[in-house]
């Protein structure tokens, strides 16, 4: 693996991001479409230390 855990999450959730844009900036269904596709595919992704760190963010919020 390259790369940290933190640094490999810090990239998906980056993609993640840019997946999301995508789908807003898309100009037909197709793109829209592949775009969710790939972002669902990164989110599912997500490590369970990454996952644990989103929880614990969002609870101190």
């Amino acid at each position: 693996m390259n790369g940290t855990q933190e640094e490999i999450d810090a990239a998906r959730e980056a993609r993640i991001a840019e997946y999301a844009q995508a789908i807003v900036t898309a100009l037909t269904g197709e793109e829209r479409r592949r775009a969710y596709v790939r972002m669902c595919d990164e989110i599912h992704k997500r490590s369970p230390q990454q996952i644990a760190r989103m929880e614990q963010q969002q609870a101190l919020r």
